[in-house]
């Protein structure tokens, strides 16, 4: 039971961090253009709005930045490689990067997801996606358990007294 918990929201944040965004190239240079029309064009394939969608020109733009910034993503960002055909390593900088552009926008559309799909109220909800936004640790975690990785004691405890914090019990996730 939890690790099918674990896996679930592990591949929640792995759709939220691969869905490609809006139309952020104003000023832009030449590579953050390319990176904003490559990230516009993943995700997008599942016939809704990717979460990308919400984010403002200057978010989606702070994250074309910092994805330019850094050479190995980069070449894997303008090659089309799939979000999940990155390195756990490269997931966890390029989530980074729309945590620290967005993070906001980002719990806001993680909260709404997780209402959709559980027994959740929004404040449960935003509280839970604002603790998976505020730790790094837990992120982390969470992508490595959704890329085949086990997840280990610190990830179920964390998970768990996020879950206390929160006041979530298990049968509100379904």
């Amino acid at each position: 039971m939890m690790k099918k918990m674990i896996l679930g929201v592990s591949a929640f944040v792995l759709l939220l961090s691969a869905c490609g965004g809006d139309d952020g190239d104003d000023g832009a240079s030449e590579q953050e253009q390319e990176v904003i029309a490559a990230l516009r064009s993943q995700g997008g394939d599942s016939g809704g709005a990717a979460p990308m969608d919400d984010l403002s020109d200057e978010e989606v733009s702070c994250i074309a930045k910092g994805i330019v910034a850094d050479d190995e993503l980069l070449d894997s960002i303008l090659a089309d490689t799939e979000f999940e055909d990155l390195t756990v390593e490269q997931q966890v900088d390029a989530f980074g990067m729309m945590v620290d552009c967005a993070g906001d926008t980002l719990a806001g559309v993680m909260a709404d997801g997780m209402m959709e799909d559980s027994g959740l109220s929004e404040e449960q909800a935003r509280c839970f996606a604002d603790g998976v936004i505020d730790d790094r640790d837990l992120m982390v975690g969470l992508l490595q358990a959704s890329s085949g990785g086990e997840p280990d004691a610190d990830l179920i405890q964390a998970m768990f007294g996020l879950f206390d914090e929160c006041g979530v019990s298990l049968s509100d996730l379904g």
